[in-house]
């Protein structure tokens, strides 16, 4: 399932766009903020059965960024793979200043990683 593309965060339209014209299809984005101003943590969920390329998942992990793979569904019954990636690591403690600064960095990142790769 795909975000119509009036619904994906304005700063994550280009990437969602490069990647899933790359064949990584996204399912669901956020650029880090919240409607009531709240900063969030940015992140990128890939579609069902997406396999991210390994330059891709040392991109990832040289930037430091969390990166979730699921193969389970809430009911702990196998299902097909789905990859996530966070600016942060869930766990990281509320210094907001880092958080912004984080997300910033996750979506130039992102924006370097398509042009350059």
């Amino acid at each position: 399932m795909r975000l119509p593309i009036e619904k994906i965060d304005s700063e994550m339209l280009d990437i969602v766009k490069g990647l899933n014209s790359r064949g990584l299809s996204t399912q669901f984005s956020c650029q880090g903020n919240h409607e009531n101003g709240q900063i969030g943590i940015a992140y990128i969920s890939f579609s069902d059965g997406v396999k991210l390329p390994s330059s891709l998942i040392r991109f990832i992990k040289d930037q430091n960024w969390q990166i979730d793979i699921d193969t389970t569904d809430s009911q702990g019954m196998r299902k097909v793979f789905v990859c996530s990636v966070y600016s942060i690591d869930a766990y990281f403690p509320k210094d907001l200043p880092r958080l912004k600064q984080r997300n910033i960095d996750f979506l130039n990142g992102w924006r370097y990683y398509l042009r350059s790769y």
